[in-house]
C-alpha cells in the first residue's frame, strides 16, 4: 500500500509559504449579505453552532471590528488569538445578539505540510519495516526447510544404501550466513555446514 499526501516540491512549497500559526475556525457556511456575513448553514458540533449560531444570523462584528464582507470577516479572525476567546455580534430577526466562546485554531498549509511531511516519512519507514519483515520471514522458511532437509538426510542415506547397497551417497551442504559481517554482534541465523554420512 502507498500512500503519498503531497508531492515533496508542493510540501517544500507550502512550508516555505505560509507562517506556521493556524488560523480560527468556526465550522460556517457563510455568503456575503450588506454590511454583514449572513450563516447559510453551521457544521454539527463546531464551534459556531457550540456558540449559538443558527442558519439566517448576520455576523455584524468580530469582537470590536465591525464586519462588512466575507474579507472583512477573515481578517478578523485571522487577527484573533489560537485558541482564544472570540465574540460576535450577531443581527437575528432584527435585534443584536452578542455571543462568545472559544474557537478552536485550525492549521494553516504550512503545519499541514510539515505533519504531511512527518507522515511520508513515518509510512516511508512502515514501508522499510514491512519489507524487512516479509524478507526475514522468508529467510526464516528457508533456512527451517534446509534444517528440515538436513534433519532427515541420515534417514535418507539409510534407506538409499538398503536399496542401492553398492551405490554412493555423498551430499554436502553448505550454510555460511552473517546478518552483516562488519556488525560488532552478529545475528545467528543457520547452522553452518552439514554432511550426510
Amino acid at each position: 500500500m502507498i500512500i503519498r499526501l503531497l508531492p515533496l516540491a508542493l510540501t517544500a512549497a507550502l512550508a516555505a509559504a505560509e507562517p506556521v500559526a493556524p488560523r480560527p475556525s468556526l465550522g460556517l457556511w457563510l455568503e456575503p449579505a450588506t454590511g454583514a456575513v449572513a450563516v447559510t448553514a453551521t457544521a454539527t458540533g463546531g464551534a459556531g453552532a457550540a456558540m449559538g449560531l443558527v442558519a439566517g444570523d448576520r455576523i455584524r462584528a468580530v469582537g470590536r471590528t465591525a464586519v462588512a464582507d466575507l474579507d472583512g470577516f477573515a481578517k478578523a479572525l485571522e487577527a484573533l488569538p489560537r485558541d482564544g476567546v472570540i465574540a460576535l455580534v450577531v443581527e437575528r430577526d432584527g435585534s443584536l445578539l452578542a455571543l462568545s466562546g472559544t474557537v478552536p485554531a485550525q492549521p494553516r498549509p504550512r503545519e499541514l505540510a510539515l505533519r504531511g511531511a512527518a507522515l511520508e516519512d513515518a509510512m516511508t519507514a512502515l514501508r522499510a519495516d514491512l519489507e524487512r519483515d516479509r524478507l526475514r520471514n522468508r529467510l526464516e522458511d528457508g533456512l527451517r526447510l534446509l534444517a528440515e532437509l538436513q534433519a532427515g538426510l541420515p534417514e535418507t542415506a539409510a534407506a538409499f544404501k538398503r536399496l542401492y547397497p553398492q551405490g554412493r551417497f555423498d551430499i554436502r551442504i553448505s550454510i555460511d550466513i552473517a546478518s552483516d559481517p562488519t556488525a560488532p554482534v552478529q545475528v545467528p541465523l543457520a547452522a553452518s555446514a552439514t554432511r550426510a554420512p
